[in-house]
């Protein structure tokens, strides 16, 4: 009935069909890829007053900041599996404040490929965040098909269909990039993170035993944990749960250890789930903690995504659960967000900030 959702048998094929994330091949398209696919790390201050022993950050959103790092490392092997298979048009699917769907704006036209995009209503319509008027800005509103809200589970394919059918009928070739570009042409280039972390690794002379990522539609911390199993690697990964459930997170990295074929996980996974709650109902002390975090480490942290990820690292820390040491904590991005609370949109919360600071 939903031809367009996350499909994790497809990613399967292309996994257990003889990529090797540690072949001389992959290595070398992580290098020449024509995206930048190398991010530095650094000391990340979980408190005020540390500066001795503390933990690392990961600084993928020094990759983009009109996309997120993620988004960079998905569309580094996705945009040449769209011009291999001669696609001229790229429908989109996802919300109207989506990354992915702001990311493929920029990179889809620089290969001549037009986007077409099949949009979720916002929750409040009061409310145009930043992402939406920069989505809107790049794409021509005859090829933009926007969806209410409340009936985007029926009604997101038949859009999706009738855009299809449209480029079809003017010539053209679609290719459909689901939400969060959760497609098999993504996911080598998500695993580029494991390869990055060991270049990290060696330039720094430090292993990463816990690594903590946030997953929305789970693509990026599901290969990242694809990567170490079939490197044979043992390592933690702490993955906060935005938008993916944690039980499906879980059980789609159960499903590919079993189609691969290995009696055993080397990956621990440590699945948390994040609070319910929409980005409009992000809180004073929420904007507080993460104003305050980013000015220990000179930093953009956005209060959703970031700003959680940062806290579940922090308490676990704390409780004498991960050695900050050893931790790692991989930051995709975050300026476009925290502007969504810095320019208008919510000034009772930047005025109570700012009284706090």
């Amino acid at each position: 009935m939903m031809p367009y959702q996350y499909d994790s048998r497809r990613l399967l094929c292309l996994a257990a069909g003889g990529f090797d994330p540690s072949a001389r091949a992959d290595q070398a398209a992580w290098r020449e890829s024509p995206l930048p696919l190398h991010s530095r790390v650094h000391r990340l201050y979980l408190h005020a007053g540390a500066r001795e022993h503390g933990a690392w950050v990961k600084r993928d959103d020094e990759l983009s900041f009109g996309a997120s790092g993620s988004k960079v490392r998905k569309y580094s092997s996705l945009l040449p599996d769209l011009v291999r298979q001669g696609a001229t048009h790229g429908v989109v699917i996802g919300g109207q404040n989506s990354n992915n769907v702001l990311a493929a704006v920029q990179y889809l036209p620089e290969h001549g490929i037009t986007p077409v995009l099949v949009l979720r209503e916002q929750r409040d319509r009061g409310l145009p965040g930043i992402i939406s008027m920069l989505i809107t800005h790049m794409v021509a509103e005859r090829r933009v098909h926007l969806v209410q809200r409340s009936a985007w589970p029926e009604a997101y394919p038949l859009a999706c269909d009738r855009a299809v059918e449209q480029v079809k009928a003017d010539g053209g070739s679609p290719y459909v990039i689901p939400e969060g570009a959760s497609c098999a042409g993504a996911l080598p280039g998500s695993m580029t993170l494991g390869i990055d972390i060991e270049e990290n690794e060696r330039q720094s002379g430090r292993r990463f035993d816990n690594v903590f990522i946030e997953a929305g539609s789970g693509l990026s911390s599901l290969a990242l944990a694809l990567y170490w199993e079939l490197a044979g690697q043992r390592r933690n990964l702490y993955i906060l749960c935005t938008a993916i459930g944690r039980d499906e997170l879980l059980s789609i990295h159960r499903h590919w250890i079993a189609s691969l074929g290995m009696a055993k996980s080397h990956v621990n996974i440590v699945a948390r789930q994040a609070r319910e709650g929409s980005a409009e109902e992000i809180s004073v002390n929420d904007l507080s903690e993460t104003r305050a975090a980013g000015q220990r480490n000179g930093i953009i942290f956005d209060p959703y995504y970031s700003g959680r990820l940062l806290r579940m690292m922090s308490e676990l820390v704390a409780q004498g659960a991960v050695v900050p040491e050893a931790s790692l904590m991989i930051h995709t991005g975050g300026g476009l967000g925290l502007l969504r609370y810095l320019v208008g949109q919510r000034p009772s919360l930047l005025t109570a900030d700012r009284n706090a600071g």
